[in-house]
């Protein structure tokens, strides 16, 4: 089988032209042609098109107008607008947990011992000197400690502040097993068996909101390792809800995530018109399933239990 050839380049408007060519409903070409010039087509028409079209043809189904397809990426916006902060608050207090307790265990500079790790260190280091450096060139911080302290080394005190989310996964991953367990248990009351999973899987998510990625129909590909109860609709679920349950375990304490929910919700009943609730692996009842305190119900309630 061949390979494909990349297809030319279009106009502003010959992408309109191309558009009405598949049967796509433009009941203002003037707006958009403004939008276009403001949203690239491949992050507008190629993003959130794929449901709206026939399989097989690539023609649009019956109906389908330009305004359904910018009413998707608009609800999307939106929608990051409300993770990204609540993706903030789990990265930020992570990252204080892992130097409150690697720290005074190892001391300032343990982190640059691997005889402190278990898993990949030598990937860990990797990642580590690519944040410092990377680092070195815009922050005074990291720059005071380069060129005053003795061997040019950073405090992880400082060092962990210019992690990725990925990284500071890793870094809690390659943890020994007794460390990872002791911040479970001390600050999350749970599993590091499953926090692992969920740190990994939530810094992916948290990527792709930073990066304007698409949210609604989107397949996670790092799934979080979840407990699943008995009549779960959940298990093979592949899209944010499965997110959803796991920050909601990790935001309990800060007690916002019922206002969360809510404005979940009101975006949903916002564009219904729209967007269906399978796209964000929803079902009926979705809010209830995400508020439910019962433990039968919970599908992380094997996290605080299991015993490893």
């Amino acid at each position: 089988m061949g390979q494909k050839t990349h297809s030319l380049p279009m106009t502003v408007d010959e992408q309109i032209k191309n558009l009405k060519e598949l049967n796509l409903i433009i009941d203002d070409e003037d707006d958009a042609r403004e939008k276009l010039t403001r949203v690239s087509y491949y992050r507008l028409i190629k993003a959130y098109s794929s449901s709206l079209k026939n399989r097989k043809s690539g023609i649009y189904k019956r109906n389908t107008k330009f305004d359904d397809i910018y009413q998707l990426y608009e609800f999307d916006n939106k929608l990051r607008y409300l993770l990204f902060p609540e993706f903030e608050k789990i990265e930020v207090t992570l990252r204080c947990r892992i130097v409150n307790h690697f720290s005074v265990k190892y001391g300032s500079l343990g982190y640059l011992n691997p005889d402190n790790f278990d898993g990949d260190y030598e990937d860990l280091r990797e990642r580590i000197n690519k944040s410092i450096e990377n680092a070195s060139k815009s922050s005074p911080s990291i720059r005071h400690f380069i060129d005053d302290y003795e061997n040019n080394t950073v405090p992880l005190r400082a060092a962990i502040e210019v992690f990725s989310f990925s990284t500071l996964a890793i870094f809690y991953k390659t943890m020994k097993t007794e460390d990872q367990k002791a911040i479970a248990e001390q600050y999350y009351k749970g599993n590091c068996y499953y926090l692992s999973s969920w740190f990994e899987s939530l810094s992916h998510a948290r990527n792709v909101c930073a990066h304007y990625g698409r949210i609604y129909q989107y397949n996670f590909n790092r799934l979080p390792r979840i407990f699943v109860p008995e009549d779960s609709d959940i298990e093979n679920n592949y899209r944010l809800f499965r997110i959803l349950c796991c920050m909601r375990y990790l935001l309990k304490e800060y007690g916002e995530w019922a206002g969360l929910v809510a404005d979940i919700k009101d975006l949903l009943d916002e564009y219904k018109h729209v967007v269906k609730l399978s796209g964000l692996g929803f079902s009926d009842g979705w809010e209830i399933k995400l508020m439910d305190q019962e433990p039968r119900n919970i599908i992380y309630y094997q996290m605080l239990t299991r015993d490893l």
